[in-house]
């Protein structure tokens, strides 16, 4: 299956970066980045990252350069980006994707091949990616012309599908570590508590806890909860019964809704323990990683 990758290729944007990363992963060099996705790929990143981009102009916003997990993880680029209009016109690609659709399609971004794709390529072969934190910020015109897939989806609609971020297989811890305190260092919104600099020392202060607190953020998926099952610690996830029920559907909400209440009452045993973090880890392999993200998005598509 070959894959064109519409990107805005600007800064990094969680879901976007973690449709690209799944699908590079699946399908290789036949998933390919236009523009490429230059903080995917190990030189780019640490040739730009604190520096000005040179066709954006601009360095990255403030806060970006503390962004972890996803960015520069490929050693390798071999896509071949050439002749990319003859392609769309002659249909090469088995499928196009639009990877922040709200962003590729504003012409800041480049509009780049828009009228080319929609006049070539039928509704079936087209996917949206919109990641957007909030459920209303949605572009209702594109439903039907391909298949939205929506992030913080809250309501039921023919066309749109749910999707969620991911973590990076190659992130996941595969020894159970060894714990030293009950709850990790790092609150939500205490920005006292953000204390690590480098993802190595970000990923410990979740592999020596047993818990790592994680709530909504813009919107109800966020990194952080990735972040913490591959280290193999449980979230404690407080307002996480408010969660509609579209929005994070792959996530091990009764599993964590379970473990919420043991917090709560600040007793559990080691054998406890375990036995719901292995469940969770499982979980995790099967469903949270950016490639079964990208694979579970395809199995929607064909099978509507």
């Amino acid at each position: 299956m070959k894959v064109l990758f519409v990107s805005h290729a600007g800064f990094p944007d969680f879901q976007h970066d973690v449709v690209f990363h799944g699908g590079r992963t699946l399908l290789g060099d036949d998933f390919v980045d236009v523009r490429k996705v230059w903080h995917q790929y190990k030189d780019d990143k640490e040739k730009y990252w604190n520096e000005e981009i040179p066709w954006w102009n601009q360095k990255l916003p403030k806060g970006v350069e503390r962004m972890m997990s996803l960015y520069g993880l490929f050693d390798t680029d071999n896509i071949d980006r050439t002749d990319i209009e003859t392609k769309i016109r002659t249909k090469y690609f088995d499928y196009i994707i639009l990877g922040s659709v709200h962003r590729v399609l504003q012409r800041d971004c480049g509009n780049l091949y828009q009228e080319l794709i929609f006049n070539h390529y039928p509704a079936n072969k087209l996917i949206f990616i919109d990641g957007e934190d909030s459920p209303d910020h949605f572009i209702h015109q594109l439903v039907g012309k391909g298949f939205y897939f929506k992030r913080e989806l809250i309501w039921d609609k023919p066309g749109v599908f749910p999707i969620t971020f991911g973590i990076p297989r190659e992130k996941l811890v595969t020894e159970f570590p060894q714990k030293t305190r009950e709850l990790a260092h790092i609150i939500p919104g205490d920005f006292s508590t953000y204390i690590y600099n480098t993802e190595e020392e970000y990923y410990n202060g979740y592999k020596e806890a047993y818990f790592g607190m994680t709530t909504k953020k813009g919107g109800w998926d966020c990194m952080r909860h990735y972040e913490i099952l591959a280290n193999r610690c449980i979230p404690y996830f407080p307002d996480l019964p408010e969660c509609p029920h579209q929005t994070l559907y792959n996530f091990p909400k009764d599993v964590i809704l379970e473990s919420n209440k043991v917090v709560q009452s600040g007793m559990f045993d080691e054998s406890w323990y375990m036995d719901i973090e292995n469940k969770l880890h499982e979980h995790t392999k099967k469903y949270l990683t950016t490639d079964k993200v990208v694979e579970h998005m395809f199995n929607q598509i064909k099978s509507n």
